[in-house]
């Protein structure tokens, strides 16, 4: 399946779970470019830490009332913040000052049992 067409049916998923559960928060990890409207309007919003900040005006949807979450996962790296095994530890305890810096209400733990089959 494309996962362009995958919104439409996230949107009423979404939508059964807010009706029949309500205070329940749906969430989705998304590239900050390009987050289609049915999750902006049905989830909590998760956009990779580095593409936060370049492509996507998140601040008007935290001051919207909107929580906006970041993570991180196998990118970005290099010189960015993120978790991987083989960064230095100020790359992985700057997280949150970055989570502070720009608002960012949240923060996905991300695939913490992911594993690829060649790790």
């Amino acid at each position: 399946m494309n996962p362009m067409s995958e919104p439409p049916y996230y949107a009423r998923i979404a939508d059964l779970v807010h009706r029949n559960l309500p205070g329940v928060l749906t969430m989705d990890a998304w590239m900050a470019s390009d987050i289609p409207e049915e999750l902006k309007k049905n989830s909590i919003v998760g956009a990779p830490a580095r593409r936060f900040t370049i492509r996507w005006n998140y601040r008007d949807r935290i001051q919207s009332g909107h929580d906006v979450w970041f993570y991180t996962c196998l990118f970005p790296n290099r010189r960015y913040l993120n978790r991987l095994i083989d960064y230095p530890l100020l790359k992985v305890r700057l997280l949150p000052l970055a989570q502070f810096r720009y608002s960012f209400t949240g923060f996905l733990h991300w695939g913490w049992n992911y594993w690829p089959p060649d790790p």
